[in-house]
């Protein structure tokens, strides 16, 4: 899947935003494999239970920030700025996909996220 605008998203009636209570149990205490949906790369991705969004990048790599979910997103800091990614639950023939659009990606939905 290539990456989509989120507008084309929500028209298709195949994906729905997700809640925060939803968002919680898909990240909350658990590890995800981001997809970037322009590359094909991955990353594996935890979300702790006190805050903390860590980022494992190849060759051992870490990064960590500070995350918060709330207002049907999860936000990370970056230095003094906030960013917001939704979370959009697309049916799929073998039952459904998890992607999400981050607020720096201009409309677009870069990242697809595989739970383990």
């Amino acid at each position: 899947m290539p990456p989509t605008l989120i507008e084309q998203l929500v028209a298709s009636y195949v994906a729905k935003k997700l809640p925060t209570s939803i968002i919680e149990g898909l990240l909350k205490g658990k590890t995800v494999t981001y997809k970037n949906l322009r590359d094909g790369s991955r990353q594996d991705v935890f979300f702790s239970d006190d805050g903390k969004r860590i980022v494992h990048h190849s060759h051992g790599y870490m990064v960590s920030t500070p995350y918060e979910i709330r207002d049907n997103q999860f936000y990370e800091r970056s230095g003094d700025k906030e960013y917001g990614t939704s979370i959009y639950r697309m049916r799929v023939e073998s039952g459904f996909r998890y992607i999400a659009c981050d607020s720096r990606d201009n409309g677009y939905c870069n990242w697809e996220i595989i739970r383990p």
